[in-house]
């Protein structure tokens, strides 16, 4: 969501006040995320593109309190309200922690590991989430 001259989407400000990333929480939390079924529509590589829009989501918001960019104070009430479901969260991800594969399963591959992981982007929003308390 972040371009590379580090500015922050306009549209930001009405993802903030309609609290967007509380949204993805909630349906990152349900248990039927990260179906592992064929053909299934809320499989894991649906989960994973909600994981990575979380992450960019969390960036963002913290982008916006660090440079003071929060005008109508959404990204502030925002990031309150995601920091009250963290638990909720931090739960759903244990519960799908049979999705990390260990690494020596990946040794046969000769380029580095895809980022687009249920590990790589869960971690990621766990980490930043806990991170975010410091805003909270």
């Amino acid at each position: 969501m972040l371009d590379k001259g580090r500015t922050c989407p306009p549209q930001w400000s009405a993802f903030a006040k309609q609290k967007l990333p509380c949204d993805l929480v909630d349906i990152l939390s349900e248990p039927d995320m990260f179906s592992e079924q064929d053909g299934d529509f809320k499989n894991v590589s649906y989960g994973v593109a909600m994981l990575t829009l979380l992450h960019s989501c969390m960036k963002v918001a913290v982008y916006h309190i660090e440079h003071e960019l929060d005008e109508h104070n959404y990204t502030n009430m925002c990031l309150n309200s995601l920091f009250h479901q963290r638990e909720k969260f931090y739960q759903a991800m244990w519960n799908k922690r049979h999705l990390i594969h260990a690494q020596d399963q990946f040794a046969h591959i000769s380029l580095a590991l895809d980022f687009h992981t249920f590990s790589v982007q869960a971690f990621r929003c766990v980490h930043t989430l806990w991170k975010m308390s410091e805003y909270s």
